[in-house]
């Protein structure tokens, strides 16, 4: 079960550097917060032209509710996205990559920082907030067939 500890860095939110691809495009480097209460990561739409995805890769989905209720125009794409974590290696260092590459699910918004929901980050790995705490940070922890609903080794799985 290999975990690492992430220092919270701006704003006293939980922000993480990935590194995104869709499918047949290069790659680019991408900063979101953590988010357990986002149910979907949620990424702009310049963001997805930053992925090489074209308008008509976006298909329109239901509108996304967001934190003040406010439901907002929402896409997503049957391009398949992929990501990996960016860990400072050691705390000072650049970031170097971490865990296990998976799959991204996002639906986009015409505008908004990038937020890593539950659908597809928080399926993927574990994620145990220390905000009040000082220095604040989070842990996350994979293990091997984590988003496949495998158990811990060890572990109950839940």
């Amino acid at each position: 079960m290999p975990d690492w500890r992430f220092n919270y860095r701006s704003r006293n939110v939980p922000v993480l550097d990935l590194v995104v691809q869709a499918e047949g495009h290069p790659a680019i480097q991408l900063t979101g917060i953590v988010d357990s209460g986002a149910t979907h990561t949620m990424l702009s739409i310049e963001t997805a032209e930053a992925l090489g995805l074209r308008r008509t890769d976006l298909i329109k989905s239901p509108p996304a509710t967001i934190a003040d209720d406010t439901k907002v125009p929402s896409w997503t794409t049957e391009v398949a996205i992929r990501a990996q974590v960016q860990a400072r290696l050691p705390d000072e260092g650049p970031p170097e990559p971490w865990g296990p590459i998976f799959d991204l699910y996002p639906r986009f918004m015409k505008s908004g920082s990038p937020l890593l929901g539950q659908e597809d980050f928080c399926a993927s790995f574990k994620v145990n907030l220390e905000r009040f705490l000082l220095p604040a940070y989070f842990v996350l922890e994979y293990w091997a067939g984590m988003s496949e609903g495998s158990p811990r080794a060890g572990g109950t799985g839940t």
